[in-house]
């Protein structure tokens, strides 16, 4: 019974190597999703960036061409007074062109600030690229480790598989049967290590009666707790 044991031990051991791997692979393309949507944070933030710099110059244009209007008009208003008939008139044209040149003046300092608001952002534009060519450069290194070490898992995983199912070839199909049907009500390790009189699976104490018939390894049993098959290896419990 004992080589059943180290079989089953065995056969536990890929299992668990198995599912670490598994795990590790499900989790790697999670990483690179993650690794993707920060760099998408800094692609966004370049962006809404250039997008606050195009309406800001938008605005600007605008006021520019409100500004070329008026001059206009006060170029047609200077023409206007060479034809004036009298006094009201020509002073009316008069307030008409001060108006004008006064709206103007405004307008010339609302386009100063925003002269100064895109300066600023061109320069946080440049700084948001700059950190997102850092960003790119991260990402794609990070990418490139995680799926070189997606291809290395993979392998070894193949590996461990073939492994497993050569063992699983040697194992007579009574003794897999009892560990299958543990590890279903288990799902993790069917089978356990007994240690100092105490399950390594529930970390509960074993009634020296049954503990002294697990040592003796003359049959599978069982913990009287966890239910799960239970082994005693000498040498680990001599060290």
């Amino acid at each position: 019974m004992k080589n059943e044991i180290k079989m089953l031990i065995a056969l536990q051991s890929f299992e668990d190597i198995i599912f670490n791997l598994t795990d590790s692979l499900e989790k790697i393309p999670i990483q690179i999703k993650a690794l993707e949507e920060e760099l998408s944070e800094n692609k966004k933030e370049v962006e809404n960036i250039e997008n606050g710099i195009a309406q800001t110059k938008k605005i600007y244009n605008e006021l520019d061409a409100k500004i070329k209007d008026n001059t206009e008009r006060i170029k047609k208003n200077d023409i206007n007074l060479m034809s004036v008939k009298t006094n009201k008139e020509y002073h009316a044209i008069l307030k008409a062109i001060e108006n004008l040149k006064l709206a103007n003046s405004d307008t010339e300092d609302k386009m100063i600030a925003y002269l100064d608001q895109m300066e600023d952002e061109n320069k946080k534009l440049k700084a948001s690229k700059e950190k997102l060519v850092e960003a790119v450069k991260k990402v794609e290194n990070k990418k490139l480790v995680l799926e070189k070490e997606m291809e290395q898992k993979k392998k070894e995983l193949n590996k461990t598989v073939e492994k497993k199912n050569a063992k699983l070839a040697k194992i007579p199909s009574d003794i897999l049967n009892i560990y299958n049907n543990v590890k279903k009500i288990k799902k993790n390790r069917a089978i356990v290590q007994a240690l100092e009189g105490i399950c390594k699976g529930c970390n509960l104490n074993i009634p020296i009666q049954e503990y002294i018939k697990i040592q003796k390894s003359e049959s599978i049993k069982f913990c009287p707790n966890c239910h799960r098959i239970i082994y005693y290896n000498t040498s680990e419990n001599t060290e």
